[in-house]
């Protein structure tokens, strides 16, 4: 028994490192086959005063990262925090031409923006590939400007698939891959070498970096560039409220199904939600006909919708069921205000684990807020 238990072991094993070895031998290959799609960006603040002679911030002015070059005729994507309020960006290729680039539109909300750029002809652009099929130990690398180091391999796997992003509640992969300076902006690929995802922030610990990237889908970049390639800006739906998990007590109260409800936590003050009489403590149990079964899809649901659009919610409240409807507002492009009314700090606590991820540059770490619709 014990030499049989040795046997499936080494088997085990031998196809580990089977499986290893295919993927290390394939990342040449599929390094080589995605880098003309993976671009280098300088942006450069021009309204700023140069540097002093002897200075010791000479390139004070001047941000490095990475972008995808996301369609043929010239349009590229990139982290917003790579050229938020510059005069100048230029953009490498990986057969070392240069090309300057324009701001089409940007997303603070999810921290992607669109470039386009008009002097190289027929882009090679990047193969899209399913984020939401992605699995906890997956492999994935990326190609990025470490510090100086240019077009920089890193490989890694994803360590989770459902941290969740904010100032809108959005998915955002997780790997162990750290976000160097200059790799701000570079692509995450699987496997297959489709894009997966991109870099837009690290995970610090007061100002250390550490071994956790945190990286944008690409399916939330298909639908963000998207919107901004037609209207510049991304509009979406916005209800005026917050909302969490039943607690065992509200779902016995108001006979909810707990994997399909939620709670009303916060209503904005003003906002559609209260102006269609949502109140805090009311259950909602679907949204147009569909049942409601998470935070991150409820969320989705109302911010892909544009703003002005008609939705019905399924409410459930102590004298029944009733079926609200509500005229959804523009989710603002800063943080709501604060609301006027929240239920019960006791209720509010038993949902801790319900929070969102927020970069923060100018502590240079990751924080929980709490994720407001």
């Amino acid at each position: 028994m014990t030499m049989r238990r040795t046997a499936i072991a080494l088997v085990g094993l031998g196809l580990l490192l089977g499986a290893s070895r295919v993927v290390a031998e394939e990342l040449p290959d599929l390094a080589d086959r995605v880098q003309a799609s993976v671009v280098s960006i300088a942006a450069e603040k021009t309204d700023q005063p140069p540097p002093t002679p002897g200075d010791k911030e000479q390139n004070a002015n001047l941000r490095q990262g990475m972008g995808i070059a996301w369609s043929t005729d010239g349009y590229i994507v990139t982290a917003l925090g790579l050229v938020d309020k510059v005069g100048k960006i230029t953009v490498t290729f990986s057969d070392g031409k240069q090309a300057a680039a324009q701001i089409v539109g940007v997303d603070p909300r999810t921290g992607i923006a669109l470039l386009k750029e008009t002097t190289v002809a027929n882009l090679t652009a990047v193969h899209l590939g399913d984020a939401h099929i992605l699995r906890r130990g997956n492999a994935v690398f990326s190609i990025g400007n470490v510090y100086t180091l240019q077009n920089s391999l890193s490989a890694g796997v994803i360590a989770a698939v459902r941290r969740v992003g904010a100032p809108i509640v959005h998915l955002v992969l997780q790997t162990d891959m750290i976000v160097q300076p200059g790799s701000t902006g570079a692509p995450l690929f699987n496997m297959k070498g489709e894009l997966v995802g991109m870099f837009t922030s690290n995970y610090s610990n007061a100002g250390k970096r550490t071994g956790v990237g945190l990286a944008v889908t690409s399916n939330l970049i298909r639908e963000v560039t998207d919107k901004l390639q037609k209207f510049g800006v991304v509009d979406r739906g916005w209800l005026g409220v917050r909302v969490r998990k039943p607690t065992d007590q509200e779902v016995s109260a108001l006979g909810l199904v707990p994997a399909n409800s939620l709670i009303v936590d916060n209503v904005i003050d003003g906002g559609p939600a209260a102006t269609a009489g949502l109140a805090v403590g009311d259950g909602i149990a679907t949204f147009n006909g569909q049942p409601v079964s998470d935070i991150l899809t409820f969320s989705g649901n109302v911010t892909r919708l544009p703003s002005n659009s008609d939705v019905t919610l399924g409410i459930v409240r102590k004298s029944g069921h009733s079926d609200l409807h509500v005229k959804l507002g523009r989710l603002p492009d800063l943080p709501p205000p604060t609301s006027t009314a929240s239920s019960p700090p006791a209720a509010a606590a038993a949902d801790k684990d319900v929070t969102c991820l927020r970069y923060v540059p100018s502590v240079g770490m990751t924080v929980a807020v709490a994720c407001e619709e």
